[in-house]
Formats: C-alpha cells, sequence, structure tokens
C-alpha cells in the first residue's frame, strides 16, 4: 500500500520486499517524512542507496519491523528524526545514538529513538 500527503509518504504491506520499496522510494525524490512501519524489514542495506539519494528526506519511521543492524543508518546524515520503536534493534543510548547517527546530537537535531 502506498499512502501519500504532500511531501509525506507511507509505504505499508509489502512483506520484506526491500527491492520493491527501494524501488517506490526513488519514484518520490520530494518526500520530506517517509513511513517504512510494519513491512517486515530485516535489513536496511537494500534501502538505503534509494533513501541516500533524497536530498530532504528528514523524518523516518522504522517502528514494528524485525530490524537487527542499525548500522547502515549512519549513512543517512540528512535524518533528524528516526522511530525504530519496536524493531529488532536492542536497546539505544546516547553513546550508541552518537555512533549510529555518524554525527554529534549538538546540531540542534531531535531523535525519536524508543
Amino acid at each position: 500500500t502506498l499512502k501519500q500527503s504532500g511531501s509525506f509518504y507511507q509505504i505499508s504491506g509489502l512483506k520484506g520486499n526491500a527491492k520493491l520499496i527501494s524501488e517506490l522510494i526513488s519514484l518520490f525524490p520530494d518526500v520530506t517524512s517517509l513511513s517504512l512501519a510494519n513491512n517486515q524489514l530485516i535489513s536496511l542495506q537494500p534501502l538505503v542507496p534509494s533513501l541516500k539519494i533524497l536530498p530532504s528526506l528528514t523524518s523516518l519511521d522504522l517502528r514494528s519491523n524485525p530490524i537487527h543492524n542499525p548500522g547502515p543508518l549512519a549513512e543517512l546524515s540528512q535524518l533528524t528524526f528516526l522511530n525504530i520503536e519496536n524493531t529488532g534493534i536492542p536497546n539505544i543510548g546516547p553513546q550508541d545514538l552518537k555512533v549510529l547517527m555518524a554525527r554529534e546530537t549538538s546540531k540542534g537535531r531531535k531523535y525519536k529513538i524508543s
């Protein structure tokens, strides 16, 4: 399912099909907020190339996906909001967040890590 409201896009129900999700993402270069919640995503690696070329993407919702490796998120330096609630990503503390996002949090950006 694909829903759009302005520059917000929600992709759901694709049952772990990262390739199709990646193709859909690339069709919307103006997206600022993207929800990929409840897609049964296990790995973010296939999505990162498509997400990196979205210069306006600042908000990413990954909740309720069985993701275990947050490492690829470090490549998404444009993010100011990230929801990883109910994922397989273990507890994330302030130091982990600093490493994960590969930059200081003192740049005025806010992150939601659940």
